[in-house]
């Protein structure tokens, strides 16, 4: 179910309401109660609310798919977190994930470069892309992402060598 309309058919203090209810969901591990509670909520929605509670919503709902490993209705609501909230760098990096464990690398590509973009102080998006241009089999890239996340931040760029390394050592094992 994809929104596009902005008037609003729910008050904000409902989907206030209903966000705090999806993290409680979402932190405690209940992520399939989670959906089905969300989608009940959205449903009687005629139209979405352009607001922060709104994003959040639809990034909790995209967090919940992402644990049950539903990539597909992940990126749908990362994409209705992007409807209500274009900029948003968290509902960018949630639709980048799911698109990259559905293994479209160009699309979680161009999303994690967008979210370095607007978040240049942060290095997770390029150590994300890193990661995704490495799946995809572009190493250069990879590499090349790798070192701008070591200029953004030494220390977390010094763990993401460790975890790349050691994914990739892991991995040739059992080629």
């Amino acid at each position: 179910m994809k929104m596009n309309a902005i008037d609003v058919s729910r008050s904000h203090a409902e989907i206030i309401k209903e966000v705090s209810g999806m993290k409680k969901l979402v932190d405690g591990g209940k992520y399939k109660k989670a959906i089905d509670k969300g989608w009940k909520f959205a449903k009687n929605w005629r139209r979405i609310e352009i607001s922060p509670a709104t994003t959040s919503f639809w990034k909790y709902m995209g967090l919940a798919y992402i644990n049950t490993k539903d990539f597909d209705g992940a990126s749908k609501c990362f994409e209705n977190a992007l409807i209500t909230g274009p900029k948003d760098v968290e509902a960018i990096m949630g639709r980048s994930m799911a698109r990259m464990a559905m293994r479209d690398f160009k699309t979680a590509d161009v999303g994690f470069a967008t979210a370095a973009k607007l978040s240049p102080k942060d290095p997770t998006p390029l150590i994300m892309g890193s990661i995704c241009m490495g799946s995809k089999g572009d190493k250069k890239k990879s590499v090349e992402l790798a070192r701008k996340a070591a200029k953004v931040n030494s220390k977390i760029a010094a763990a993401l060598c460790l975890d790349l390394i050691g994914s990739y050592l892991k991995n040739e094992k059992y080629r």
